[in-house]
């Protein structure tokens, strides 16, 4: 077991990475440095304020929370069937994090990076209700196919995805307030989600498979071009570049839409009926 309890502006100083077996109790105290938990550890009242990795086999259970304010390493297994959030950055470079109806919430960037020969790093999500929601940048590199079987994957920030399929039961939210960028190279997503209202928008970088598009009135960019799927005008539109209808039904609905550059229509319906369209 560990006990710290500091209260003093320097606080505690760990200058070695400390292993965990038992229980571990902070107090609030001010740690620098790096706490290991391995799958005996237990985080009395659910805090720790520090740099953490997990090792073999560590549980968040059902109906708990665990915060940790800094970053985590994911070095073994995590079972999460709770709740885990973590205020800084995530890592997983060798082990694999299970979310098995659990909340997954990072505030700052993700990597999942499995590029090593014979290494394991994945995550895997295993029912409808799982969420893993990442307020910064997401990046999920592997050197096979990887799934993404069920659940929701939240981003806020930039997403860059190699070998990764988002199956039929999971969904791809990007949903940041800014600009936002989508790389994808050997990867499908089934159902794709796009909510940014920002002028901005997504701009997706590379070609990319997706089976569903939902983009509602967010503006995307394909590979430079501007993407229209499922799109009903409200009132009179100017787009200042090339726009790609590539399915849905874009209907004028009576308005003018001025394309200054190229119209691409290679999919969907386009009905002009008592609107205008109009290429510069």
């Amino acid at each position: 077991n560990l006990e710290i309890d500091n209260n003093s502006i320097e606080g505690c100083v760990c200058e070695r990475e400390v292993p965990v077996s038992g229980a571990i109790d902070e107090h609030e105290s001010k740690i620098t440095g790096t706490i290991g938990l391995g799958s005996a550890a237990v985080v009395v009242d659910g805090k720790l304020g520090c740099k953490t990795k997990f090792y073999n086999g560590y549980t968040i259970k059902t109906d708990t929370v665990l915060d940790i304010s800094g970053d985590v390493e994911i070095n073994g297994y995590l079972y999460c069937y709770g709740e885990l959030h973590v205020s800084g950055n995530m890592k997983t470079s060798s082990g694999i994090t299970y979310n098995n109806g659990g909340k997954i919430k990072v505030d700052g960037d993700m990597t999942v990076a499995c590029t090593a020969y014979g290494s394991t790093a994945t995550i895997t999500m295993s029912t409808t209700e799982d969420l893993l929601l990442v307020r910064g940048s997401l990046s999920m590199g592997f050197n096979k196919r990887t799934n993404i079987d069920k659940g929701k994957v939240s981003v806020e920030g930039n997403v860059n995805l190699t070998n990764v399929s988002f199956n039929e039961s999971s969904e791809l939210l990007l949903n940041g307030a800014g600009k936002q960028s989508l790389k994808a190279t050997s990867t499908q997503i089934d159902g794709l989600t796009i909510d940014n209202n920002s002028n901005e928008g997504v701009c997706i970088e590379s070609p990319l498979v997706v089976s569903k598009w939902n983009i509602g009135k967010s503006n995307v960019y394909y590979m430079g071009k501007k993407l229209a799927l499922g799109w009903v005008l409200d009132t009179d539109e100017t787009i200042d570049g090339d726009l790609d209808l590539m399915g849905g039904t874009m209907n004028l609905n009576g308005h003018k839409l001025t394309v200054k550059g190229n119209l691409n229509h290679s999919g969907g319906t386009l009905d002009c009926e008592g609107g205008h369209r109009s290429e510069e």
